[in-house]
């Protein structure tokens, strides 16, 4: 399914990562793929999707270090940045 980049495309997309459902977004250079870190449904889909082991971590994208700390680990190289 393709949505708008308006206010009903991104009221859609929220309904979808509500849901446990996966989004590809465009960013400045690549197109990144995201769910909701919160909803093991969504975050499974995704490890399912990438093929990738659930030993891996995803690399995680957030407004604030307290907000990321709840899902997140911060070594001491992130953590001097």
């Amino acid at each position: 399914m393709r949505i708008s980049c308006n206010n009903v495309g991104i009221q859609k997309a929220v309904q979808i990562i509500n849901k446990g459902g996966i989004v590809i977004f465009p960013t400045d250079t690549v197109y990144g793929i995201g769910c909701d870190p919160y909803n093991q449904n969504g975050v499974l889909s995704l490890y399912k999707i990438k093929k990738r082991e659930k030993t891996k971590p995803f690399p995680v994208i957030g407004y604030s270090k307290k907000e990321l700390e709840k899902i997140a680990e911060f070594n001491d190289k992130a953590e001097k940045i």
